[in-house]
């Protein structure tokens, strides 16, 4: 198993977060990628009932809202194929950008080597007031 080195950036360079997310094969699409890395963050949330990360995609307004009205059970759930049809579909819009040591990858086709040096960024754009 490798371990990939992902860091979520502001459009200015800016460092949020770095973790590592394990990956098997060392050709990887972005599209599995990005599944790969909502899942584990899912994961991580469901099991934790708490993100220790901020995550890729935010649960949907009926998601947050069941979450809040069970937190005092403790049952807090987020669907994770859902998660990954958002991601890919905030991908295709230019919700985020996702640079391989440093060059943009534009599709969800296209396939990366994966190594030990390898560093995936995610770059989360905030959508301007008004428009």
């Amino acid at each position: 198993m490798i371990k990939l080195t992902i860091k979520d950036e502001t459009s200015t360079g800016g460092l949020l977060q770095e973790w590592e997310l394990p990956v098997e094969n060392e050709w990887v699409s972005v599209r599995d990628l990005i599944a790969q890395r909502v899942k584990a963050e899912v994961e991580d949330y469901n099991n934790k009932q708490e993100s220790s990360r901020q995550l890729l995609v935010n649960p949907t307004a009926k998601e947050q809202a069941l979450n809040l009205f069970s937190r005092k059970k403790r049952t807090l759930w987020i669907d994770t194929e859902k998660q990954i049809y958002l991601a890919w579909a905030a991908f295709t819009q230019n919700g985020f950008f996702v640079l391989v040591n440093n060059f943009q990858v534009e599709s969800l086709d296209k396939e990366i080597l994966v190594n030990d040096e390898t560093v995936v960024s995610f770059i989360k754009l905030t959508p301007l007031v008004g428009g």
